[in-house]
């Protein structure tokens, strides 16, 4: 049986943030993060949005097939990672809120999703902050990991 590896994570501060009303939920953490000399975070989310931009992957094509929907969104639950780079800032998230009549829409977060009222707790991961790459067969971000192929 092939070994897993991973990636030790070393947690940082912490934070519990009030996000801006009008401002787009992931713009506004990475926003925050920037401001606070956050390089890589874990986050969830919490509150209402105005409207919301979801997408599902299409492994066949390798991209995200996305939906807007609009109206009073409550955000059911929301949660995701960000890591800055000065090259890119590489930020995703999963959202799945619930309209007026409790109808509940999912999947990837996309911008813009502006905010009604939310908050953040994120947890910041300090040294070594680990780098994101390509997956070459799926054409996904991945956190990049040693891997090896001993067996114990």
């Amino acid at each position: 049986m092939t070994h897993i590896d991973g990636i030790e994570l070393h947690p940082g501060r912490r934070y519990i943030v009030p996000l801006p009303p009008g401002e787009d939920l992931m713009a506004a953490i990475e926003r925050f993060c920037r401001q606070e000399g956050v390089v890589m975070a874990g986050f969830r989310a919490a509150g209402t949005l105005a409207s919301v931009i979801v997408g599902s992957y299409d492994s066949h094509q390798q991209v995200f097939v996305t939906h807007r929907l609009e109206g009073e969104l409550d955000i059911v639950g929301c949660e995701g990672t960000i890591r800055l780079d000065p090259r890119k800032t590489v930020a995703e998230a999963r959202i799945l809120v619930s309209d007026l009549k409790g109808a509940l829409t999912g999947g990837r977060l996309f911008s813009p999703s502006p905010i009604r009222r939310a908050e953040a707790i994120l947890t910041e991961y300090r040294d070594p902050v680990p780098a994101r790459s390509i997956d070459p067969v799926a054409g996904l971000p991945v956190w990049e990991a040693p891997f090896s192929s001993n067996t114990p």
